[in-house]
């Protein structure tokens, strides 16, 4: 078809009052309330991501002030003088029979999952009393964690605090938070250990 014969067919179409109209994909509807539906959605997954963090966060926090607060607990019933003479192979002794008991009063209905003495020597940190029936640590294991972790809470009486959970096995995470513990004359003598169940 020409382009002279196309004209002059649009022309007839105009005078019959049939006029071709575009046909639109989306109407102004679906234009305006696509967009703003995606935006929602992102501002939703947004939100509960920031939510997410928050409260894992929060989580920690309060796992690691619970912690602190059975260790200081069971700092209050410990006897440091006994503690500073435990000694490799004491397991069976009365000495460490009665840390133990002090210990296990402190963790009595709290969620901390594992309570332990540590000490350090020679810049590295040794298990005392542990409280942990199926893997119970004798005294003198070295202790995982580095001594570097610890300094503050052997060098300076201060808390240390986990700012995470750790996993120590698959059915098990844990918030750490470690207690100076104190002789008679006010002398740090070893830590407690806490592990609250995350």
């Amino acid at each position: 078809m020409s382009s002279k014969q196309e004209k002059q067919k649009n022309r007839q179409t105009r005078k019959a009052g049939g006029y071709r109209h575009k046909t639109r994909g989306l109407s102004i509807r679906s234009k305006v309330l696509v967009p703003t539906a995606v935006m929602v959605a992102v501002i939703c997954c947004c939100m509960a991501l920031l939510f997410k963090s928050r409260m894992e966060t929060d989580m920690i926090s309060t796992g690691a002030e619970m912690a602190v607060y059975v260790g200081n607990l069971a700092e209050d019933k410990l006897n440091g003088n006994l503690i500073e003479k435990l000694e490799p192979g004491w397991e069976n002794s009365a000495a460490y029979m009665a840390v133990a008991n002090a210990m296990t009063n402190a963790l009595n209905g709290s969620s901390v999952k594992y309570m332990y003495t540590l000490y350090a020597e020679n810049g590295k940190v040794y298990y005392g009393v542990d409280l942990d029936t199926d893997d119970q640590q004798p005294i003198g294991t070295e202790f995982e964690e580095p001594y570097s972790l610890l300094k503050p809470v052997f060098e300076d009486g201060e808390v240390v605090k986990s700012d995470k959970i750790e996993t120590i096995s698959k059915d098990c995470s844990v918030i750490s938070a470690y207690v100076p513990i104190y002789d008679n004359k006010m002398k740090i003598v070893g830590a407690i250990g806490c592990d609250y169940e995350a």
